[in-house]
C-alpha cells in the first residue's frame, strides 16, 4: 500500500518508490473509513499504468478453481503426495501389500479416484514416498454395500508412526481438511484395519494433500462480485458442487472478487486472462 500525507496539485498525487506489478486502488481517508476516488489500475514494470476498465464483452465461460492464490509453501505441500501409493493388505506388517492405487500427480484439492479390482482387504494403508513425514490432510476408502451403495470402510486406525499432538494420524481420518497428519520421522504409514471377518473390496479413495483450504469446496456457497464504477457488484451467489465453479457471460476486462459465504478469510481480487485466474 503507497500511503501518506500528500497535498493535490493541478488534481495530481505524486508518490515515489512504490511497487510495480501491483494492484492500487486509489482512495482517500475520511472519517476513518477509505473512499474510493478513480477506479483501480496496475502498475507495470517500467511505469507504465493499465487501467482495470470493464469491457463491453463477456467471458462466456469463466472457471474459478480458488479464492486465493497457489502460493509455493502450500504447492509444496501438495508435492508431498507424488509417488505415494494406496495399499491393501491381509497381513498387519504389510508383508503381502498390493497396490490399487498410485499418486502419479500433484493433487491440488480433495482427490477422488475409482479402485478396478476385486480382491478384498481388511488393512488399508497410505504409504508415503520414502524422502517425507507423510504429510496428509484426509484419507478415505470405499466400497459398495449389500445394496451397491458406496459405503466409507471404518475401521481401527493403524499406522507406523503417530505424530505428535494435532499432528497425530487421527487427524487424516477426521473430516476436516484444515488438520493434518505429519510424522516425526520419514518412512512412515497410517491406514485402517476393518477387522477379521470384516475384508472389503474398495471401489474408491479419497485424499487430500496439507492444505490453505482456499480452493473451492463442494457444499461451500460462494458469491462473485466484479468492481463497477460504484464498487463491488454482485455476479451471483452459487453453491459448489464440485471443486471448481462456472460462471456465464461475466465481464471482460474485469477485476473480480469470489467471496466465500460459508467461512474463511483469506481472499483476494484477480482478473481473468486468457481462460485463467490472474490474481493481484
Amino acid at each position: 500500500m503507497a500511503n501518506g500525507r500528500k497535498k493535490i496539485n493541478n488534481n495530481k498525487l505524486h508518490f515515489k518508490s512504490i511497487g510495480a506489478d501491483v494492484l492500487y486502488f486509489p482512495t482517500v481517508y475520511k472519517q476513518g473509513r477509505h473512499e474510493v476516488i478513480a477506479p483501480p489500475f496496475i502498475l507495470m514494470n517500467g511505469g507504465n499504468i493499465k487501467n482495470i476498465n470493464t469491457g463491453k464483452g463477456k467471458n462466456k465461460l469463466m472457471i474459478i478453481k480458488r479464492k486465493y492464490p497457489l502460493f509455493g509453501n502450500i504447492l509444496n505441500y501438495a508435492n508431498l503426495l507424488y509417488g505415494g501409493k494406496i495399499q491393501g493388505a491381509n497381513t498387519r506388517d504389510f508383508s503381502d501389500a498390493e497396490d490399487i492405487y498410485v499418486i502419479d500427480f500433484t493433487p491440488l484439492t480433495m482427490h477422488e479416484a475409482a479402485i478396478n479390482g476385486s480382491n478384498k482387504y481388511r488393512f488399508l494403508r497410505y504409504l508415503p514416498n520414502d524422502t517425507t513425514y507423510g504429510d496428509i490432510a484426509e484419507l478415505a476408502f470405499y466400497y459398495k454395500d449389500k445394496k451397491g451403495n458406496e459405503a466409507k470402510a471404518q475401521g481401527e486406525m493403524v499406522y507406523r508412526y503417530d505424530g505428535k499432538l494435532s499432528r497425530s494420524a487421527s487427524s487424516a481420518f477426521d473430516g476436516n481438511i484444515n488438520s493434518y497428519y505429519r510424522s516425526d520421522i520419514k518412512n512412515t504409514w497410517i491406514g485402517i484395519d476393518l477387522g477379521q471377518g470384516n475384508e472389503k473390496a474398495i471401489v474408491k479413495v479419497k485424499f487430500c494433500p496439507r492444505t490453505d483450504a482456499n480452493f473451492i469446496i463442494p457444499g461451500q456457497k460462494y458469491e462473485l462480485f466484479f468492481w463497477d464504477k460504484s464498487g463491488w457488484e454482485p455476479l451471483g451467489k452459487k453453491t459448489a458442487v464440485k471443486y471448481e465453479l462456472e460462471y456465464l457471460n461475466t465481464p471482460k476486462k474485469a477485476l473480480f472478487w469470489l467471496h466465500c459465504l460459508s467461512g474463511g478469510v483469506e481472499e483476494r481480487p484477480f482478473t481473468y486472462e486468457y481462460g485463467k485466474q490472474v490474481w493481484w
